[in-house]
């Protein structure tokens, strides 16, 4: 069976090396937890705190909230899981389950989560609503996410984001990114971006 050799922290003996299977290796990083940890927090502050301030909509209803952190914690899952080891190391199917969770299923929880109000006033200058919209464009959106996803599994490139971190992380956030723009227009909840009329939405 495969094995990871990590480094662990024993208390009072400090530090040592063990190995464990691949399958029970989680990938713990600090820069990480804080990340997802800095989303929550920024989430709740913009539905709780900011939005009793501005008196930017009505509450959020915990449908709302209840998708926005499943969508949260898929996405923790993703990435910190063995999953993450797995696909790295030895498992291009573990790897190709990844990507479509960064995509198939983590944007449309989190737009599903967001209210509408949440992002009008991010769109109220006219050059962000403008490229907003454009980026929105169903087939726009459908070129980026097709193009995003076909570029970064070029061989050479896919095997350097085995071996760089940073490419890796880049990524992944790409992948998130144009996953949001790809549902837009399916689930997105601004009025000022236009969705696609149900029988569109199937297609």
């Amino acid at each position: 069976m495969h094995v990871l050799t990590l480094v662990t922290f024993t208390g009072h003996s400090g530090f040592q090396l063990a190995e464990l299977p691949l399958l029970l290796a989680w990938n713990l990083d600090p820069t990480l937890l804080l990340g997802v940890a800095a989303l929550v927090a920024g989430y709740v502050y913009a539905i709780g705190p900011l939005r009793l301030r501005h008196s930017l909509g009505p509450q959020a209803s915990d449908r709302q909230i209840a998708y926005f952190l499943a969508g949260t914690a898929t996405l923790a899952l993703a990435l910190m899981s063995p999953l993450d080891t797995l696909g790295d190391r030895c498992l291009f199917s573990a790897h190709m389950v990844q990507h479509m969770l960064l995509v198939v299923v983590v944007p449309p929880l989190w737009l599903l989560g967001t209210p509408g109000w949440l992002l009008s006033p991010l769109l109220r200058n006219p050059v962000v609503l403008a490229l907003a919209r454009a980026l929105t464009n169903p087939f726009v959106a459908f070129c980026l996410l097709g193009g995003a996803l076909y570029i970064w599994h070029i061989p050479p490139l896919y095997d350097a984001t085995l071996t760089n971190e940073p490419l890796h992380i880049g990524e992944h956030l790409i992948f998130l990114v144009t996953g949001v723009l790809f549902w837009y227009p399916v689930l997105g909840s601004a009025p000022e971006l236009p969705r696609l009329a149900r029988p569109l939405s199937v297609v």
